[in-house]
């Protein structure tokens, strides 16, 4: 996390929720689904050092937009009021504290001080695309050779961004049906690293349970084994695999690259929270992250 100064936006989780809530907003989506989709993204886990400034920066987006939602409101006025923010700052830079304390009054002051009208917002023309979730199509990459990607999930109304997940195929010609039924996913370098640390942390765990009595040691290491390790490995598999991309960008790439090949395919099992690689140059990422060119 980088730490300039004690202003809202001198931290990079508040200066990110700032700017990612204004870019949400000219794209047309509302600002309980813009939260929504922040939340989810962030994978908060309680952390004062990411939640403090994620609900201050987002708050502070929200106020200059005339936008603020109770939600938001309610978080940034907790953590002001509880001193949790302030908290850190004692904690890590006692000779800031007074500094900071007087941009979380401000800010504090804009919350509860007269609401701005909210800026008129220029809306992207909504795309009319009949994808839905299921949907499978061939990508030709760059060098000629073809995968295929899976729509997993639609969010938002008018830019529609879809979560895809990349099959383990790189083929000379358009993948079919067949091919499609018995593919794996391909996992991206980063997911790899992450099966591999779990299946070390497994050996490390499991070698814990030899100091125990008997009993005990086989009724914990045959759910740690059967039931805790293979969740683990199937969680990061599957959100391995997954690219967010906006639909219409997706379809820009043209007929000669992008061919839907099934509908309704179904993954079991289905839900899995997932972190998303966003994908502003796909072929880059699908080079750089999963090795296909």
């Amino acid at each position: 996390m980088g730490v300039i100064g004690t202003d809202i936006l001198d931290n990079d989780f508040a200066a990110d929720a700032y700017a990612e809530f204004l870019g949400l907003m000219e794209e047309g989506v509302s600002p309980r689904g813009a939260v929504r989709r922040m939340v989810k993204d962030a994978c908060l886990d309680g952390d004062p050092y990411e939640v403090c400034p994620f609900w201050l920066g987002l708050a502070l987006a929200q106020v200059e937009s005339g936008r603020l939602t109770r939600r938001v409101r309610r978080m940034a006025l907790r953590i002001i009021d509880s001193g949790m923010d302030l908290a850190i700052w004692e904690a890590e830079s006692p000779g800031d504290v007074a500094d900071r304390g007087a941009a979380l009054v401000g800010l504090r002051e804009r919350i509860m001080g007269p609401k701005i009208s909210p800026k008129r917002q220029s809306r992207p023309p909504k795309d009319r695309l009949d994808w839905e979730p299921g949907d499978v199509f061939a990508y030709r990459l760059r060098s000629g050779r073809w995968t295929a990607f899976r729509l997993d999930a639609i969010e938002g109304q008018r830019t529609r961004e879809g979560t895809f997940e990349l099959y383990d195929l790189s083929v000379s010609d358009i993948p079919t049906p067949d091919q499609i039924a018995v593919a794996e996913f391909r996992l991206s370098a980063f997911a790899k690293s992450e099966i591999s640390s779990i299946h070390q942390r497994s050996i490390e765990a499991l070698g814990l349970f030899g100091a125990k009595l008997e009993r005990i040691q086989n009724a914990t290491e045959e759910e740690y084994r059967n039931t805790i390790v293979p969740e683990l490995i199937q969680e990061a598999t599957i959100s391995g695999a997954r690219i967010s991309l906006l639909l219409r960008d997706f379809n820009a790439v043209g007929p000669q690259r992008l061919e839907r090949i099934a509908r309704g395919v179904n993954r079991t099992p289905p839900g899995w929270f997932s972190y998303h690689c966003y994908a502003d140059d796909l072929d880059t990422v699908l080079e750089r992250e999963f090795g296909l060119a």
